[in-house]
Protein backbone atom coordinates (compact mmCIF):
# COMPACT_ATOMS: atom_id res chain seq x y z
CA UNK A 1 0.00 0.00 0.00
CA UNK A 2 2.84 2.39 0.87
CA UNK A 3 4.60 1.75 -2.43
CA UNK A 4 1.34 2.35 -4.31
CA UNK A 5 0.87 5.67 -2.52
CA UNK A 6 4.39 6.75 -3.44
CA UNK A 7 3.83 5.85 -7.11
CA UNK A 8 0.52 7.73 -7.11
CA UNK A 9 2.15 10.77 -5.52
CA UNK A 10 5.03 10.81 -8.01
CA UNK A 11 2.65 10.50 -10.98
CA UNK A 12 0.44 13.28 -9.65
CA UNK A 13 3.44 15.52 -8.97
CA UNK A 14 4.80 14.88 -12.48
CA UNK A 15 1.43 15.65 -14.07
CA UNK A 16 1.09 18.89 -12.09
CA UNK A 17 4.66 19.91 -12.92
CA UNK A 18 4.15 19.34 -16.65
CA UNK A 19 0.82 21.21 -16.57
CA UNK A 20 2.34 24.19 -14.74
CA UNK A 21 5.36 24.35 -17.06
CA UNK A 22 3.15 24.23 -20.17
CA UNK A 23 0.77 26.83 -18.73
CA UNK A 24 3.57 29.22 -17.80
CA UNK A 25 5.14 28.75 -21.23
CA UNK A 26 1.84 29.65 -22.85
CA UNK A 27 1.44 32.72 -20.62
CA UNK A 28 4.97 33.93 -21.41
CA UNK A 29 4.44 33.38 -25.14
CA UNK A 30 1.26 35.48 -25.15
CA UNK A 31 2.90 38.22 -23.07
CA UNK A 32 5.93 38.64 -25.33
CA UNK A 33 3.96 39.11 -28.56
CA UNK A 34 4.57 42.21 -30.64
CA UNK A 35 5.91 45.33 -28.98
CA UNK A 36 3.42 48.19 -28.66
CA UNK A 37 3.59 50.91 -31.30
CA UNK A 38 5.71 53.93 -30.37
CA UNK A 39 3.93 56.75 -28.61
CA UNK A 40 3.66 60.24 -30.07
CA UNK A 41 6.54 61.40 -27.85
CA UNK A 42 8.76 58.59 -29.08
CA UNK A 43 7.90 59.38 -32.71
CA UNK A 44 8.78 63.05 -32.21
CA UNK A 45 12.04 62.20 -30.47
CA UNK A 46 12.98 59.83 -33.30
CA UNK A 47 12.23 62.56 -35.84
CA UNK A 48 14.40 65.06 -33.94
CA UNK A 49 17.19 62.50 -33.74
CA UNK A 50 17.03 61.86 -37.48
CA UNK A 51 17.08 65.60 -38.24
CA UNK A 52 20.11 66.10 -36.01
CA UNK A 53 21.90 63.23 -37.74
CA UNK A 54 21.22 64.79 -41.14
CA UNK A 55 22.43 68.18 -39.93
CA UNK A 56 25.68 66.70 -38.61
CA UNK A 57 26.57 65.24 -42.02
Amino acid sequence: AFLGDIVSFVLLALALFIFIVKFLGWIMKTKVGAPPPPSKDQELLAEIRDLLKQRAL
